[in-house]
């Protein structure tokens, strides 16, 4: 884990038989927690480069992505209308009413 990340003054060796029992917790949960720093210290400096990178994109650049997201969530038109063509589903010719 960083330096920059750790609580001012902390240390980062500690013997476990010279503290009390709510200090033993703590330590225990501090280690616990600069070992989960340590797993995911790749996927937090990814973060940060892709925040990195869409804070300095441009406005066109914006426009562009969103127009992008919209063309993907939109249904084809002739998808629908297939859809609403086709005759439905009735194996055993039952009555196909209101109910």
């Amino acid at each position: 884990v960083p330096k920059a990340q750790l609580a001012k003054g902390a240390k980062q060796s500690q013997s476990d038989a010279a503290l009390p029992d709510g200090a033993k917790q703590a330590a225990l949960l501090e280690a616990h927690i600069g070992r989960l720093g340590e797993l995911l210290a790749e996927a937090i400096e990814d973060t940060a480069t892709m925040v990195e990178k869409k804070q300095a994109r441009t406005y066109e650049e914006i426009e562009r992505d969103l127009a992008q997201a919209a063309e993907e969530q939109m249904p084809d038109e002739e998808e629908d209308e297939e859809a609403e063509e086709k005759p439905i589903y009735n194996p055993l010719n039952l009555p196909l009413g209101w109910d």
